[in-house]
């Protein structure tokens, strides 16, 4: 008869009446209602039921309470981890995904997803270098995942390892992705790294893949303009520019840039009278500019 609480909370908890099954949980630990080999289930599955309920201070509290009881709990280390994540405790974070990385170390499976988030931990934290070596794990633990390849991307640009980035990102591209903007993401960050490394025409390609996934991508169109500039196509410039000057138009800073670039532009056109309207438009809404 002492199980029947216990029997009501498991039912509530497989039925995710996470409140019903924290109180009835709770009712068999203070009525001892419980076998004593299932005492670390028991706190953890509390520490869940209000990892769910969004109350994490309490959640935490049982989730530690349960890796006490039982040091080999790896479920309470998993969740733990997300949980110092979701509270943006990056630190923690790291340190739990550690721990419940040795607790899954036979589960391929699992570890992938584990290297990822501690990954994704140490980026919050920028610290790339740590992040970029768990993107590989979890690449190397599964090669198929568009997500892994563009966190190392990231990771790899953030560090200026731009070569890297670009191929990580092209891996990204060809596993693909059904959302527009995240493919939109992807190009643009690609084009990015092979400015970055002078391979201007390659730039030029991804940029444009970007505006294919995303025709409002600001960035992208920038991006573009950025590469005529740099190849002294004085009027493609221009033209690029003056497209990017829409989706910037509220933005003073950038606004300042473009009238600044495109002026300069201008200049390489000989055509010098609207070279200065542009540089006198941008000292208009900067007039400390100094360029």
């Amino acid at each position: 008869w002492g199980q029947d609480v216990i029997s009501t909370a498991n039912k509530c908890y497989e039925d995710k009446n996470y409140q019903c099954a924290a109180d009835n949980y709770k009712k068999a630990l203070a009525e001892k209602k419980y076998q004593q080999k299932d005492y670390a289930l028991v706190l953890y599955r509390i520490g869940y039921c209000q990892y769910k309920l969004k109350k994490h201070d309490d959640a935490e509290k049982m989730f530690k309470e349960a890796i006490a009881a039982k040091a080999d709990l790896k479920e309470a280390y998993w969740d733990l981890s997300a949980l110092y994540y979701d509270k943006s405790e990056f630190e923690n974070a790291a340190e739990y995904y550690g721990k419940a990385i040795e607790q899954y170390k036979n589960e391929p499976s699992s570890l992938k997803t584990l290297y990822f988030w501690r990954g994704r931990s140490y980026n919050a934290l920028k610290k790339y270098a740590d992040a970029l070596t768990y993107f590989k794990l979890a690449i190397s633990a599964d090669s198929t995942n568009g997500d892994y390849y563009v966190s190392a991307a990231d990771a790899s640009y953030n560090i200026s390892e731009f070569s890297n980035a670009a191929g990580y990102y092209q891996q990204s591209i060809r596993y693909g992705s059904d959302d527009k903007k995240i493919m939109a993401y992807r190009y643009y960050w690609m084009g990015q790294s092979l400015y970055k490394l002078g391979k201007y025409d390659e730039a030029l390609t991804a940029y444009k893949g970007a505006m294919e996934y995303n025709p409002e991508s600001g960035d992208a169109c920038w991006g573009i303009a950025s590469v005529y500039y740099n190849q002294q196509k004085w009027a493609e410039a221009v033209a690029q520019y003056t497209k990017t000057m829409s989706f910037f138009g509220k933005d003073t800073i950038s606004m300042v840039d473009l009238y600044y670039i495109r002026g300069r532009c201008y200049d390489g056109l000989k055509d010098y009278v609207k070279a200065i309207a542009d540089f006198d438009a941008a000292l208009k809404l900067d007039p400390e500019d100094r360029q």
